[in-house]
């Protein structure tokens, strides 16, 4: 067990380094971020708000946890991303955790799949973000590996197993909606298939529903009641959710790439997959994990809504089969004629990889302490695997990691490029300009977004010609609209 405490330090590590290098302009979203800072200004827990409208895309637990967290690191990049970083974290926790038990016990698989999770593409880079996909995901998964915890123990720890998988997937509804229910999808296919189902407690498993329940009903009762559910509902109604749009075979290409470098391992082990079908039947961590892939997989295939981020709740399943099915193959044969080049190979690519946020530096002529830090991390961290550790599997997703964590480093010496607000903010704060003295004429609703996030205030907006006080200092607007302004002012 010690082993896994390293691993979740290390994945503390890899979440929280560096969180608030890039801006929140720089490759993020910052609607969840202002949705989330409005609730401590309005004081409103129940109906969410941005720009003062009442905002209806999402439910509220990511809002609340952005809320939480401003609370503690205050309103700022850190506090945004904060959320997202943490049940990361608690991913990796909740895949050594079900590895552990879906392979009966083998500490080699619970391994090898918490470094397939953290050295996927997508799970390091959303992770490292303010939206709402990692917490979702992780939810989501949570929810599943406590069924199965309670399908295969008994007694007392069946009860609260499924307890807790009511409260993961109740928790899951009151952060993305339905689609928290693929889960129980999931569950029953794998019941039908299952001969061990008789055994399963089923009877537990309808009696903590009640579980469910009390998570998600005080947040709905409260909302029935607010004063402003009637626009709620009009809202709902007319708004348009999941709008984007990508061609029906989307997600055949998009899991791949974002499933990137495991996915390299997950197709050498896809023929002996194949082959080893009647041992994988046999396995019902294994039959779990593969249905709860193709359920998901097929649900989102299936609607007309696409991103890559949807894919996330699918990356536990299949980091565990993958993990598993490598052991099982051999590369001794081949590694052992050529371990001297792979390993030499191994060695420089990763030197040059933990060098590279060190050299960008150099070359912007711009000092980012994180960057020195990172690369001396890194190169220690290749050292000791090149002399000590010679697992090529963790060797290769170590790689990748520090890769990633060098592309935000130099994603980070983009901020002056992309920040626009902010640099208006910033401009208007050295001129000791309030909030209150800012009045935003026919802007774009992203400008006032941005610049009441960084203000910590909703700015004064208008869409007709607006009529000065005496307390207005600044107006801002485009360009197409000064001339409306120079008329007011005379």
């Amino acid at each position: 067990m010690k082993k896994f405490l390293v691993i979740l330090f290390f994945a503390s590590f890899i979440f929280l380094f560096n969180l608030d290098g890039r801006t929140l302009e720089n490759q993020d979203n910052m609607r969840f971020a202002e949705v989330g800072r409005e609730i401590l200004e309005t004081g409103d827990w129940i109906m969410m708000h941005l720009s003062g409208e009442i905002y209806v895309d999402k439910p509220p637990l990511h809002f609340w946890n952005m809320a939480i967290s401003y609370k503690i690191f205050g309103i700022n990049t850190f506090g945004a991303r904060f959320p997202s970083a943490f049940y990361a974290i608690i991913g990796v926790a909740g895949i050594l955790f079900f590895s552990y038990i879906a392979d009966k016990g083998n500490q080699k698989t619970a391994i090898y799949s918490a470094f397939f999770l953290l050295s996927n593409y997508a799970y390091i880079i959303y992770a490292r973000t303010a939206r709402i996909d990692i917490e979702f995901s992780v939810l989501f998964s949570l929810s599943l590996i406590s069924f199965y915890g309670g399908f295969i123990y008994r007694k007392g720890k069946r009860i609260l197993l499924y307890s807790l998988f009511w409260f993961f997937n109740g928790m899951a509804f009151l952060d993305k909606g339905p689609v928290a229910f693929i889960a129980l999808l999931i569950i029953i296919l794998f019941l039908l298939i299952n001969r061990k189902a008789a055994d399963a407690g089923l009877k537990i498993l309808v009696f903590t529903f009640t579980v469910f329940i009390l998570t998600v009903i005080p947040w709905i009762l409260l909302l029935l009641s607010h004063n402003k559910f009637d626009e709620y509902i009009y809202m709902l109604k007319t708004s348009k959710i999941m709008t984007r749009r990508e061609n029906f075979l989307y997600y055949f290409y998009a899991f791949p790439l974002n499933f990137f470098p495991v996915i390299i391992f997950t197709s050498i082990t896809i023929p002996f997959l194949w082959k080893s079908r009647k041992e994988i039947y046999g396995n019902s961590g294994l039959v779990f994990s593969i249905i709860w892939f193709i359920v998901y997989f097929f649900v989102i295939h299936l609607t007309s809504a696409k991103n890559a981020r949807y894919l996330l709740p699918i990356f536990i399943p299949c980091a565990f089969i993958t993990a598993w099915a490598i052991q099982k193959i051999s590369f001794k044969n081949i590694y052992h004629k050529t371990e001297t080049y792979c390993s030499l190979i191994a060695f420089i690519f990763g030197v040059l990889i933990s060098i590279t946020p060190l050299i960008w530096t150099i070359y912007k002529k711009e000092f980012l302490p994180n960057a020195v830090i990172l690369t001396f991390i890194g190169l220690i961290s290749v050292l000791y695997l090149h002399t000590r550790l010679k697992d090529f599997i963790i060797f290769t997703c170590i790689l990748c990691i520090i890769g990633f964590l060098s592309a935000d480093i130099i994603k980070t010496s983009f901020n002056s490029q992309l920040s626009y607000n902010l640099k208006l903010y910033n401009l208007l704060k050295d001129k000791n300009i309030k909030a209150d003295e800012i009045l935003l004429y026919k802007t774009d609703p992203e400008v006032r977004k941005k610049l009441s996030f960084y203000f910590n205030k909703l700015l004064t907006q208008r869409d007709e010609i607006p009529s000065l006080s005496a307390n207005t200092k600044v107006i801002i607007t485009s360009p197409a609209f000064l001339d409306n302004i120079l008329k007011i002012a005379g």
